[in-house]
């Protein structure tokens, strides 16, 4: 397999990281969270307040807010795909129900 990076993911749409913030409503919670990438149609998120993470599930829905300092602030809802730590710090996987338009 010459030539091939065995490491690299494939992934249907192109994440970015870019410097943002996330605010999730979960069942009368507020989570704030620094986005670590993002696509169309889903972000991975470092939790910046863990309070009220420790009710949040794999599957439940979420409303949240994208505040990124060259796309405008929109309202989206989504679902979590996966939960995991690191080091001490909490992540989030969700995904969009909506694509989220990055350009």
């Amino acid at each position: 397999m010459k030539g091939e990076n065995m490491n690299a993911e494939q992934r249907s749409y192109e994440r970015l990281i870019i410097p943002g913030d996330v605010l999730i409503n979960h069942r009368e919670n507020i989570i704030c969270c620094q986005i670590e990438n993002i696509s169309n149609y889903g972000a991975y998120l470092k939790v910046e307040d863990t309070v009220g993470i420790y009710n949040i599930n794999i599957g439940d829905s979420v409303t949240f807010s994208i505040t990124t300092p060259d796309i405008p602030t929109r309202e989206l809802s989504g679902q979590i795909l996966r939960r995991c730590s690191d080091g001490g710090n909490i992540y989030l996987a969700v995904y969009f129900m909506q694509p989220y338009n990055l350009h």
